[in-house]
């Protein structure tokens, strides 16, 4: 739809990718190409409760975003999990869900790590042993963790590092 190339793309489908103790690395090396591409009813499950993966790591090269949610669902069951590159990290719009069970959560974007909007169905539940997110790059009305329009943002964490933009109008959340 968009005219680049994604790491993984799913429309009204269902993809499972791995196993237990795999590391999956997804790299969208094309510009402004999400490492995450799912719309329209698909879902992405990498591991599940039982079979936890060993790391998931989705690296872009300067998107948008690194996973884009729209009316549908992901779900992610790893040891570590790591985002780099993007501007704005997981977006969960439309009423999509996105649910991690991770030991280790890493993210290290421009502005946002998860950012939930558009719908009170739009929900993201993140539970992390250690959650670290930073934003790297400064801007005014992004927060590092953000909801909006009666969507849902929930971290259970044991242990969590936040650091937001330094502009005025930014920050954590």
């Amino acid at each position: 739809e968009k005219g680049v190339a994604y790491g993984v793309n799913v429309s009204e489908g269902n993809v499972n990718l791995g196993s237990l103790g795999t590391t999956l690395k997804i790299n969208a090396k094309a510009a402004d190409a999400e490492a995450i591409d799912i719309v329209k009813g698909g879902t992405v499950s990498f591991g599940d409760a039982s079979n936890k993966l060993s790391d998931v790591s989705l690296n872009t090269n300067g998107s948008t975003f690194t996973a884009y949610l729209s009316e549908s669902t992901l779900n992610v069951y790893s040891n570590n999990y790591s985002q780099t590159g993007s501007g704005h990290g997981l977006y969960v719009t439309n009423g999509s869900s996105l649910t991690m069970d991770v030991d280790s959560f890493d993210s290290t974007t421009d502005y946002t790590a998860i950012h939930t909007r558009t719908s009170e169905k739009s929900v993201a539940n993140v539970t992390a042993k250690t959650f670290k997110a930073t934003a790297t790059g400064d801007d005014t009305g992004v927060a590092l963790l953000q909801a909006n329009e009666g969507s849902t943002l929930n971290v259970t964490a044991e242990t969590a590092s936040l650091t937001g933009t330094h502009k005025l109008g930014g920050g954590v959340m």
